[in-house]
This record gives structure tokens, sequence and C-alpha cells, in this order.
């Protein structure tokens, strides 16, 4: 069993067990609310559940923005300003032998493509985050320079 599977496991079974078992039959006095209490514990582990899924989501996503900016700032660093590129593609072919490893060029782990963009002075990559939408609150991205 993969280690995210176990932990989601580990997270829904307790609360499956909780929202299938409250412990006093709907008939018994008690049983309705220890029901309804049980209902609600388990809708709580599912959130919670769903926040532990998007934390690790964008934590892979942080490692490739920050591994992108390493890149860039080297890259910078070496030629005294970073490759032009109007695409993610682009980006990651002005940067060489390091660009290729940097995974821009697929979707982040929502589905949705990295927005990259560089020009001699600066750079901004963006990831679109879980709701799809750019410039919202759970975009992920990084600048640079003056970024574009």
């Amino acid at each position: 069993m993969t280690r995210p599977t176990a932990r989601i496991l580990s997270v829904v079974l307790p609360a499956a067990i909780a929202w299938g078992c409250s412990g006093a039959p709907d008939h018994l006095p008690g049983g309705a609310k220890a029901s309804e209490a049980a209902r609600a514990t388990g809708e709580q582990l599912g959130n919670a559940m769903m926040k532990g899924v998007n934390r690790g989501e964008e934590d892979k996503v942080r490692g490739t923005l920050d591994a992108a900016q390493r890149a860039l700032e080297q890259y910078s660093v070496d030629a005294s300003a970073y490759p032009v590129a109007g695409s993610c593609a682009e980006l990651m072919s002005g940067l060489g032998r390091p660009g290729r490893f940097l995974g821009l060029d697929g979707n982040d782990p929502w589905g949705n493509p990295f927005e990259c963009r560089s020009t001699e002075g600066g750079y901004s990559i963006r990831s679109l985050g879980p709701d799809g939408e750019a410039m919202t609150d759970d975009d992920l991205h990084v600048e640079g320079g003056s970024a574009p």
C-alpha cells in the first residue's frame, strides 16, 4: 500500500466507522443526536482529509516552482540575464539541460498548465491552483527580477 493511500485510509476508515456506528439506534432516546454527531464528525474528518490532499498537491507545486526559480537565478548569474520565453516550453528550452528536468511542460496536480513568462530582466511562473482560475488566492507562483 502506498504511503498516500495509507494516510487516506487512516482518516477515511475511522470516519466511516463513526458515521455508520453511532452507538445508539435512532429509535432509542439520544439515538438521533448520536447519529447526527457521528455524521458531523465524519464530515469534519472528510474535510480535513481533503485539506491534507490539497496541501500535498500544493507542496508538489511549490517544489517545482522552487526548482525553476533556482534554475532561473543560476542562469541569470551565469548569463547576466534571464532567458526570453513566452511559454513554459520555451523557458525550459532556454534554460538548457537544467530546464529539461523542471516539469513545467505538463500540468499542475489539478490538471491546469503552468503559465511561464520570462524576459531578460525578470520572470513569472504560475500554477492556477485548485480552482483553475488566474489571479485568485489559491494561485501558486514565483517571480524574479522585474517580472514581466
